[in-house]
């Protein structure tokens, strides 16, 4: 023990005399709560854009079901690879990851297990998400106008729309997107049914194809659970 002691006060000698040598100067202490707090604005900002990147994923799972493009098999992976949030997805994992490392920067968290500390704020990140999504943030701030560019979804495209049954005649069914877009759709013989034929008016369909004309031309269809939960973009929803 004493030995141990003397270790101590030789090592905190040797400290001050190389202090002294090389005229190491102590920073200010206000250097230290400046960095502190800049640390803590950074962190709670980075915590607050995942939630949000992790919300617009949500969102844009919830009005366009990437995955339901999938039962159309090899015809309906185009659509998907176009309409799954890539961009907001991987900057949702870099920015949980930037959060993590600035997280790891304070003293007490080298004690934590960093596995544990990203899993924990990936669960609370998520909850807060999928919260945020069920109460309607993203209809209200979708009407912002500096945020409807992130918010404005097209519905309609080359090879893929989704929408509402608004009338049937015969093979020509007339579509509604939420965007109050009419979209005449015509259905052939080889044409696939995605959960059989039964589709009828107010249904809400994912459909895969081309377009000729003003006509789109229907490859599959199918019966989807599509949510526009709320009025969004001044329309109302189905």
């Amino acid at each position: 023990m004493l030995k141990e002691n003397e270790r101590e006060k030789d090592l905190s000698k040797e400290i001050m005399q190389q202090i002294d040598d090389e005229n190491i100067q102590m920073k200010p202490r206000v250097y230290f709560v400046l960095g502190s707090l800049f640390l803590s604005i950074g962190l709670i900002g980075l915590i607050g854009l995942t939630i949000f990147f992790v919300n617009l994923v949500i969102f844009r799972l919830r009005i366009h079901a990437p995955f339901g493009f999938l039962s159309f098999g090899s015809l309906g992976m185009s659509a998907f690879l176009k309409t799954f949030p890539w961009i907001f997805f991987i900057l949702t994992f870099f920015s949980l990851g930037g959060g993590v490392y600035l997280f790891r920067k304070y003293d007490f968290s080298h004690k934590q297990d960093l596995l544990r500390i990203a899993l924990i704020s990936f669960i609370v990140i998520l909850s807060l998400g999928l919260f945020a999504d069920f109460v309607g943030v993203n209809e209200r701030v979708g009407r912002i106008k500096p945020m409807q560019k992130i918010y404005q979804e097209k519905y309609v495209n080359d090879n893929w729309l989704v929408g509402q049954v608004s009338k049937i005649n015969n093979n020509d069914y007339m579509i509604v997107t939420p965007f109050r877009e009419e979209i005449k759709v015509n259905l052939t013989e080889q044409t696939i049914f995605r959960l059989g034929k039964s589709i009828g008016v107010g249904d809400s369909v994912k459909v895969i194809g081309e377009w000729k004309d003003k006509v789109f031309y229907a490859k599959g269809i199918g019966r989807v659970d599509m949510k526009w939960r709320r009025s969004f973009m001044g329309k109302k929803d189905f």
